[in-house]
């Protein structure tokens, strides 16, 4: 029955419905399947970095702020709409004495990831305020997710992954864990 053809105007064309459905499905498939055998692990990276990371919420001021505190502002405002320059300028003009330093630098690392300045964000993602203070978890795992959009080698990853997996009490420890299967690396 699929094989039977009818014609008008002399255009062929199947009798059978499904297949004028299964046809462009097919096609499609293929198409999909040729693009996966086509990604390196490299991209493959990359594309589980993407899934993966989500940039925090912003973190606003009570009222009445300061002139420092006024930029502190705007930058988080900039960020909570993810325009990432004016964000990343408001945080520069902001000196390294405010009390709040090294939030500023935690959400500059993500504006430039949102940037897709990863170099840069990385450098943010290891100095020392960052490793030692109360965004010591989450910098871990935003490096970790940075060198991941850096196509940095696994080599260099797994075993970072591999540090936060292995501590239960760790925030992202099932995270680690997932990226670790989906990468299929083994400790």
């Amino acid at each position: 029955m699929c094989n039977e053809i009818s014609s008008v105007s002399g255009v062929p064309y199947p009798r059978n419905r499904n297949l004028i459905v299964c046809i462009p499905i097919a096609i499609s498939m293929l198409v999909l399947a040729c693009l996966s055998c086509k990604m390196d692990h490299t991209s493959g990276l990359q594309q589980l970095a993407g899934k993966i990371y989500k940039a925090p919420m912003a973190q606003n001021l009570p009222s009445k702020p300061s002139a420092e505190d006024s930029l502190y502002q705007i930058g988080m405002d900039a960020y909570a709409h993810k325009n990432w320059d004016k964000a990343i300028t408001a945080f520069n003009q902001i000196p390294e004495t405010h009390p709040l330093h090294n939030r500023i630098v935690y959400y500059t690392a993500h504006a430039l990831i949102g940037n897709r300045e990863y170099d840069k964000a990385l450098a943010l993602f290891n100095t020392q305020g960052l490793n030692n203070g109360e965004y010591v978890q989450q910098t871990g795992w935003y490096r970790i997710l940075t060198k991941m959009f850096l196509n940095r080698p696994q080599e260099e990853i797994v075993p970072e992954l591999n540090a936060i997996a292995d501590e239960p009490h760790l925030y992202y420890c099932n995270n680690a864990k997932d990226v670790l299967k989906q990468m299929k690396a083994k400790k």
